[in-house]
């Protein structure tokens, strides 16, 4: 079998750069329109400022927000001795173990 053309094979490059280029797009406004869809607009400026304020994406300063009010509800039902919802006593994050939330793996959507 032969191999194409240099000019077959450029512009089968442009097109797979361009299907890149379209996926990155998609999933970029696919992440922005789930918090969107469970946020009110006031949710959704304070997540914002709060995302500005700490330097991260929206997705990851949420995330940790709903982190570390777990841990504060944890905390509370273990000081009042009541199990959170019935299952065992195991906290839904393990104590002593750093949860890597954002390893930089999304910058790529941030270029333009």
């Amino acid at each position: 079998m032969a191999q194409p053309s240099s000019q077959q094979q450029k512009k089968r490059r442009q097109q797979l750069r361009d299907a890149q280029r379209r996926r990155r797009a998609r999933l970029k406004e696919e992440n922005k329109s789930f918090l969107q869809i469970i946020l009110n607009e006031e949710l959704l400026q304070l997540l914002r400022k709060h995302s500005a304020r700490c330097g991260q994406p929206m997705h990851i300063a949420a995330a940790e927000l709903l982190q570390t009010r777990l841990q504060q509800l944890e905390r509370q039902a273990a000081a009042a001795g009541q199990p959170g919802s019935g299952e065992p006593d195991e906290p839904a994050f393990p104590a002593g173990q750093e949860l890597l939330l954002y390893d930089g793996q999304l910058d790529l959507f941030n270029r333009t």
